[in-house]
């Protein structure tokens, strides 16, 4: 009996025990279970970031691989612009030395340009000297052909007169009074013609004068005025009553009174609001010569 019941406690010990182990398993199964739920999540959730890191792997291998094309790209041309600055640099040394030698040759045609200015700048003042020489003697010849026409006119003027003295023409001319001698110069017409050189110069003028104070029974006497500078003028007189000798210039009708040492010009007396011009050459009086 006691076997019997110590068998039945045994079984229900035995029975408990099971129950605990299973109990123990089946709690630790659901742990294990629960465990490996959240493990398998955990293992999706790093899967899904893994997936997602391998897209943007990939995403940045692309970018990587366009990064590298272009970066080939870059590289070539890079490469060739690296050629193209050295062609450039072969080119600017290349024109570094022409320049060199342009500027050498720019300095030598300076130098030459320079040496041209000054045979140029020789040679101008050479020509414009000769330009004066030439103007200067041309006046000179202007002037003694000028005396020489007054010499001639002269001459005619002394053969003249020695015809009416011979004739006895002379004797009937008479010398005017200051107001006969300004109204006979504002009746002649003489100094109303136009100067023109080598054609009608000073002795027309006077010669003409002269001729006609002589048509009207007036003396008038011819005036040779001789200049330092060479050559010289033609002009004519009248030995008046009331006033003595007085000298016109017959061009103008305007009266002169003529000094050794002055200047011709400076010696004409015109009227109000005229004035002689000075001329280019020396007139300076140095002798008066008056033929009656």
């Amino acid at each position: 009996m006691l076997a019997e019941r110590h068998s039945h406690k045994t079984f229900w010990l035995a029975i408990v025990i099971l129950s605990i182990v299973a109990v123990t398993f089946l709690v630790a199964t659901a742990w294990v279970l629960n465990e490996l739920d959240n493990t398998q999540n955990s293992l999706l959730l790093v899967r899904s970031e893994l997936v997602s890191t391998q897209a943007q792997l990939t995403n940045v291998e692309a970018e990587l691989g366009t990064t590298r094309a272009e970066l080939g790209t870059g590289e070539i041309e890079l490469s060739t612009t690296k050629g193209l600055v050295e062609s450039l640099r072969a080119e600017l040394g290349t024109a570094e030395i022409e320049l060199s030698t342009v500027e050498a040759e720019l300095g030598t045609t300076r130098a030459e340009l320079g040496t041209a200015e000054l045979e140029l700048n020789t040679a101008k003042g050479l020509v414009e000297s000769l330009r004066a020489e030439l103007g200067t003697a041309e006046i000179e010849l202007s002037r003694t052909e000028e005396f020489v026409e007054s010499l001639e006119a002269t001459l005619s003027n002394l053969q003249v007169n020695y015809d009416r003295l011979t004739t006895g023409y002379g004797y009937v001319l008479r010398d005017p009074s200051y107001q006969e001698m300004k109204d006979f110069l504002a009746r002649d017409e003489t100094s109303r013609q136009e100067y023109v050189p080598g054609e009608y110069t000073c002795v027309d003028f006077a010669k003409d004068v002269k001729a006609n104070a002589a048509e009207e029974g007036i003396r008038c006497v011819y005036v040779i005025i001789e200049y330092r500078g060479g050559g010289g003028h033609a002009i004519v007189a009248f030995d008046t009553t009331d006033r003595g000798l007085v000298y016109v210039e017959p061009q103008f009708d305007w009266e002169v009174e003529p000094e050794i040492g002055k200047r011709y010009y400076q010696c004409v007396i015109p009227p109000p609001h005229y004035r002689m011009e000075s001329p280019d050459y020396d007139d300076t009086i140095t002798r008066i010569i008056v033929i009656w």
